[in-house]
């Protein structure tokens, strides 16, 4: 817990909002940071250790420090995860650690976005069209890796495995269909709203939860 950041940056043209929430069973593999990158653009690092423990929340503290590196060096999220990859001497798809790296200009509102994996999971809410879509992209030398635009009141959600599970027990509909109502209520809705909403619709036996709990949130807004 002391490797998260403790608040969101100040972005203009953003909102940011986080949570994670460790498992009770071992060590969390789940992370989140966020970087500071020239230009007003800021990067979002997400990890998946699904298999959790000491080996987890150690690759996660080299992939914090590695990232950071390649933020100071301005690398594109694709060439950040490769060599990250290569640091960790990651020959194939592995189900224990799965990781996204996105990097969102908040003046054209255009984000780059990588993943290693299958998860974390990201999840795009068109405010306009009240609709959400997957981000994805072609796979280039391992990783899944593409861009796209968007428009003031769009919001962004990355998660980890363990919300959708957690869904799965209380709610009927899943993650997107119930990012879809927060939209409808435009009038006050920000990253923190629907951060916190999110972590209501996922409070539930804390004390015995099986898997981890993260999401970050991202809102685009005018920017002053």
């Amino acid at each position: 817990m002391r490797l998260l950041p403790e608040t969101p940056p100040a972005v203009p043209g953003l909102g940011l909002a986080a949570f994670c929430s460790p498992s009770s069973r071992c060590v969390s593999g789940d992370f989140f940071d966020f970087y500071p990158l020239a230009r007003g653009r800021v990067g979002i690092l997400v990890t998946d250790g699904r298999a959790g423990g000491l080996t987890a929340a150690l690759t996660i503290a080299l992939a914090k420090g590695f990232v950071q590196c390649a933020a100071q060096r301005d690398w594109t999220p694709g060439e950040t995860l490769r060599r990250l990859r290569d640091v960790l001497h990651w020959d194939g798809p592995s189900e224990d650690f799965n990781l996204a790296y996105v990097v969102i200009d908040p003046g054209h509102r255009h984000v780059r976005f990588a993943r290693l994996g299958t998860t974390p999971f990201m999840l795009a809410g068109l405010d306009g069209p009240d609709k959400t879509e997957p981000l994805s992209g072609p796979m280039a030398d391992g990783a899944m890796e593409s861009s796209a635009t968007f428009n003031v009141g769009d919001v962004l959600l990355f998660y980890t495995d363990g919300v959708p599970h957690r869904f799965a027990e209380r709610h009927r509909n899943g993650v997107d269909q119930w990012l879809r109502n927060k939209l409808r209520l435009t009038s006050g809705v920000t990253a923190t709203r629907i951060n916190e909403a999110l972590q209501d619709a996922l409070r539930t036996r804390e004390a015995s939860a099986a898997d981890d709990l993260t999401a970050v949130v991202v809102r685009f807004e005018h920017a002053e």
